[in-house]
């Protein structure tokens, strides 16, 4: 029955894919006047996109806008390269590593302020510490025999970087994890088996610790197993290895069309209406979503629209206990979408963590060398679009400096 229960799920998003995809190719690029690409299936991960398609903000800007759904081995750099889609959702490490191998891809407006990556660990099972693996312990507690899980496919720079850092390991390989977290339901000599495993903050980390449909404790049949009390967190903002994620970002190539600047600052506009409602809306954003998106585990899109409003209102230099306490301060409403661009800032810090651990030989590798943040973002969009939504511009200096 778990099993089973694993495979409906896989089975769903495959499917989920196989009908969307199959939805835009029946229809002409040409019918929309954009194109976007998702980085995963149609969830609350992309609920701002699916709230300003509900609430009519790409009509208000007058666009007509299809949404394409990714995950698995869909390339959302690629589509974008190849022209098939006009704007892509991306990690900042994945347009880093297609632009170090030759691409002209552009950052336009960063939707995730700071990164949603957990390494999720069992509190005291399978010889782990009894508080688990977690910010103040992996620096001995991350040894070679501990198992560490991760999707790969560009996921995960992240945790090579920790890996890396990590006084304690050498061994900086890890175990190729599926998109659930069977690898928390299977015994010590399965070869899905992990110690520590990948977990986004408002997805796999939930399926971890609630008891509905796709969670851990429903596939074990166990409902409570698992739980915040005996689940660890270790968060990549608080170690100083985040890497910024969710972006949107396009071609220079198509960037350079007639008429597509104007297009793309009326996307942004009404994209960051959308992300502006739904992350000061979580719970009505599930709607949209169901109406845009995805129908599947209702009760897991409830549970992760607040987790996505969090990366999108509060940055890296804010820690995980003050926002799980509630005593974060969030960035203004007007900085949605800010790329941070400062030195020291979060672009550089991703761009320096890309340095430091992206494993490029030859001219990848010079290019990659002799990268500059300035070579990857173009802020005059989002600073078009905040404009005709308020009327004025922002300071970046209004975001929290990094340590």
């Amino acid at each position: 029955m778990k099993k089973a229960t694993r495979r409906l799920l896989i089975l769903a998003m495959s499917v989920a894919m196989a009908l969307s995809a199959f939805a835009f190719t029946a229809c002409k690029k040409d019918d929309y006047d954009i194109v976007i690409q998702l980085k995963w299936l149609p969830d609350a991960q992309f609920m701002g996109y699916f709230t300003a398609q509900s609430k009519g903000y790409y009509d208000e800007v007058g666009l007509k806008v299809k949404i394409v759904p990714g995950g698995g081995d869909v390339s959302e750099t690629q589509a974008v390269i190849n022209g098939s889609v006009d704007i892509g959702v991306t990690w900042v490490s994945n347009l880093i590593a297609a632009n170090a191998g030759g691409a002209n891809l552009v950052l336009v407006s960063q939707i995730f302020q700071r990164s949603g990556l957990y390494l999720v660990s069992r509190k005291g099972e399978n010889g782990l510490p009894a508080e688990g693996i977690t910010a103040e312990n992996y620096q001995t507690a991350l040894t070679d025999t501990v198992k560490v899980g991760n999707w790969g496919y560009g996921n995960e720079y992240e945790v090579l970087a920790l890996l890396k850092k990590a006084a304690s390991r050498t061994d900086m390989t890890y175990i190729g994890q599926d998109f659930t977290m069977h690898c928390f339901e299977v015994g010590t000599s399965d070869a899905a088996y992990c110690d520590l495993a990948s977990g986004m903050s408002y997805n796999e980390y939930l399926l971890t610790i609630k008891d509905y449909e796709g969670t851990v404790n429903h596939n074990l049949g166990v409902p409570g197993k698992y739980n915040t009390d005996n689940i660890a967190v270790l968060d990549m903002n608080d170690v100083g290895v985040a890497m910024l994620e969710d972006c949107l970002f396009v071609s220079q190539t198509w960037l350079d069309k007639s008429g597509n600047e104007e297009k793309l600052t009326k996307f942004l506009q009404a994209s960051l209406k959308g992300w502006t409602y739904a992350a000061n809306h979580p719970s009505e954003a599930v709607g949209h979503i169901t109406e845009g998106g995805d129908t599947n585990l209702p009760e897991h899109q409830t549970s992760m629209t607040p987790e996505v409003a969090k990366l999108v209102k509060y940055t890296p230099a804010v820690s995980s206990a003050a926002i799980k306490a509630g005593t974060a301060t969030a960035i203004d409403d007007k900085l949605i979408g800010v790329v941070d661009t400062r030195a020291g800032g979060a672009v550089e810090q991703t761009l320096q963590l890309a340095k430091d651990n992206f494993a490029l030989t030859g001219t990848d590798a010079s290019r990659l060398a002799a990268m500059k943040v300035s070579d990857l973002v173009k802020t005059k969009y989002w600073e078009d679009a905040v404009k005709a939504l308020y009327g004025s511009v922002p300071s970046v200096s209004e975001l929290p400096a990094l340590a």
